[in-house]
């Protein structure tokens, strides 16, 4: 178990978020740049990203809310 150190990042519950986060600041040029260089149009680009979009608020809506709830409470 990870015990919380001010200041430390990686001990941060926000960090795996912030990861999730760089990840597709760094991938996101990537995919619209193979899209659009395969012959893709910008509608397509838009399409793909906003189907990403879909199934993240897909996966959203269905997660379980884990705020204020001890390990215990979600495991039961």
């Amino acid at each position: 178990m990870l015990q919380h150190v001010a200041g430390c990042a990686i001990c941060s519950p926000t960090a795996p978020c912030g990861a999730r986060n760089r990840l597709g600041v760094i991938l996101g040029p990537i995919v619209v740049g193979a899209i659009i260089g395969s012959g893709g149009s910008l509608a397509m680009v838009f399409t793909r990203l906003g189907c990403v979009a879909v199934a993240g608020a897909v996966v959203a809506w269905f997660a379980v809310e884990t705020k204020g709830r001890t390990l215990e409470e979600l495991n039961s």
